[in-house]
């Protein structure tokens, strides 16, 4: 008989409010999150669930454009790495989706099973969606038990 595979759930990380990023190729946001996977309840955990939530548009958004995650790793010690921007391209982690294609219909957007690193700063970023961008990032850590 085969052992199913179940979630064991981390304690959620303090939202962060994400303040409006411009479109850019791509803006980021101002205020990452960071993540230390030995600071999480239960430490060392695998894997997190990211959700966008309170989103405002300075206007209609152009469907070529996506709501993206980056992360910037720090070194051993804890030290930051790089800021993102127009010399630095951080790490791709993914992309939120459903993408929202109009000003007036806030709703939740979605970035699952990301794996995390031991210790990183994650950033929203607005790439190319025409519009301003604000939002509220949160986080929920888990691992694959049995």
């Amino acid at each position: 008989m085969t052992t199913p595979i179940i979630r064991v759930p981390g304690t959620a990380l303090t939202p962060v409010t994400v303040s409006a990023i411009t479109s850019g190729s791509p803006g980021y946001a101002s205020t990452p999150m960071r993540i230390t996977t030995s600071g999480l309840t239960p430490a060392n955990l695998l894997l997190a669930d990211f959700r966008l939530t309170s989103i405002t548009w300075g206007g209609t958004p152009s469907a070529a454009g996506a709501i993206q995650l980056f992360a910037v790793d720090r070194d051993f010690a804890g030290n930051i790495g790089p800021t993102p921007g127009a010399n630095y391209l951080p790490r791709l982690v993914g992309s939120f989706s459903p993408q929202e294609l109009a000003s007036g219909s806030p709703g939740i957007m979605a970035l699952n099973s990301v794996a995390l690193s031991p210790d990183a700063d994650y950033y929203v970023a607005n790439n190319a969606t025409g519009q301003t961008f604000a939002c509220t990032l949160s986080c929920t850590p888990w691992s694959p038990g049995t």
